[in-house]
């Protein structure tokens, strides 16, 4: 597994607050970090499931049915918890005007992530330090898939997820519940995510946020300018378990 980085200033800083040489001099202690899933743990590869669905949906072009899968108020919905998966299955029958089996659509659905294993291997040598969290906007089935395929899962002290919380990223009040509930402040917390609107929203709230940019480097608020690797940027910090 790789070790963390000791060298440098990686830049960060808290919610709006300017850049400092925090690496050089005192450093900030933080008791956790607060992970995305989906494009930070795990990759997503729609179009793979999208064709196995268009394959009998003869009329529909794949871009429909990817936009539908991503965008749609459905999605949303499922995304939310607001409907179970068999409405949400229901609903796209309804949309597509085609009988396909429940099962034909949850493969579709599912099948449809790789593992980003450069991230995956930072965690356990990070979960011997500090606290870790996930936070994803995300479904149940496709929950349920990850946790049967990933054994990571197990290293994080407790996993959030939008359809169980009715509450969505980049909305604060999904940030202040994770707060609340694992007991932690903004300051002692790191928030890495793969979407700048979820990045800003996290720093608004206090947080250290970095908007992850592949492999394992990370841009951190304000600006995104600078790629650092994610593991020199635990280096600006005093980790306390």
């Amino acid at each position: 597994m790789p070790a963390l980085m000791s060298s440098g200033d990686a830049g960060l800083v808290r919610g709006s607050k300017p850049p400092s040489a925090q690496c050089a001099g005192n450093k900030p202690v933080i008791e956790a970090a607060i992970f995305d899933l989906g494009g930070v743990l795990i990759g997503v590869d729609s179009l793979r499931g999208v064709r196995k669905l268009a394959a009998s949906l003869p009329g529909q072009s794949e871009d429909e049915i990817l936009n539908w899968f991503s965008g749609s108020e459905a999605a949303r919905a499922y995304e939310l918890g607001r409907i179970d998966d068999v409405l949400f299955y229901r609903e796209s029958l309804r949309v597509f005007g085609n009988r396909y089996s429940f099962d034909l659509f949850s493969h579709a659905w599912t099948d449809i992530f790789y593992p980003i294993q450069c991230m995956i291997d930072l965690l356990a040598p990070l979960a011997s330090r500090i606290q870790l969290f996930l936070l994803s906007n995300t479904n149940r089935m496709h929950i349920d898939f990850l946790v049967r395929r990933f054994s990571f899962f197990s290293l994080f002290r407790k996993s959030y997820y939008s359809h169980e919380l009715h509450l969505r990223k980049p909305d604060a009040a999904i940030y202040m519940h994770v707060l609340k509930d694992a007991g932690l402040t903004p300051a002692s917390c790191l928030f890495v995510d793969d979407r700048a609107e979820n990045v800003k929203a996290a720093a608004d709230c206090g947080l250290y946020a970095c908007l992850y940019s592949g492999g394992t480097r990370v841009r951190c608020v304000p600006g995104f300018r600078e790629e650092k690797p994610l593991q020199h940027i635990f280096h600006c910090f005093s980790l306390k378990i």
